[in-house]
């Protein structure tokens, strides 16, 4: 099955109405039909699944909800205080759906891409640039290739 096509498996999976009340570990996630809003998407970024990661710039949470076997294949919730994060080369293909917040990415040769919620985008693998926000919470869906 095509990177695209698992990609919009993913993306209808979120959008389905069933709703778990803690973030389910990853090789369960497989087997799982999950959407998270409002207080549900809050309370998985409280779960035990989370991993919050605090540096001078920010505090950022991401809560895994699927890896594929190889890891390569990948999505879940992360979500950014206010802050920035620099590219030199980013580490995957990843699309993103901007849950709420506003976050702005300016890549290496001076484009400006400006995302809101319900906004969506897909970031290159190898893309240069910078992501400013002054917070948001998005969906991943990201794919790692071969080296």
């Amino acid at each position: 099955m095509s990177i695209a096509k698992h990609a919009v498996m993913i993306v209808v999976a979120g959008v389905a109405m069933v709703a778990l009340a803690e973030a389910p570990a990853p090789a369960s996630a497989s087997k799982a039909v999950v959407r998270f809003a409002g207080a549900e998407l809050e309370a998985l970024l409280q779960s035990p699944a989370a991993v919050t990661k605090t540096t001078d710039i920010r505090t950022t949470t991401s809560v895994p909800m699927f890896k594929s076997d190889d890891q390569k294949f990948a999505s879940g919730v992360f979500s950014s205080t206010a802050g920035y994060a620099e590219f030199d080369s980013y580490a995957a293909d990843e699309f993103c759906y901007i849950v709420s917040g506003e976050a702005t990415l300016t890549a290496a040769d001076g484009t400006v891409t400006r995302l809101k919620a319900g906004d969506a985008i897909t970031v290159p693998k190898g893309w240069k640039g910078r992501w400013d926000t002054r917070g948001y919470t998005k969906y991943f869906v990201s794919y790692r290739s071969a080296q």
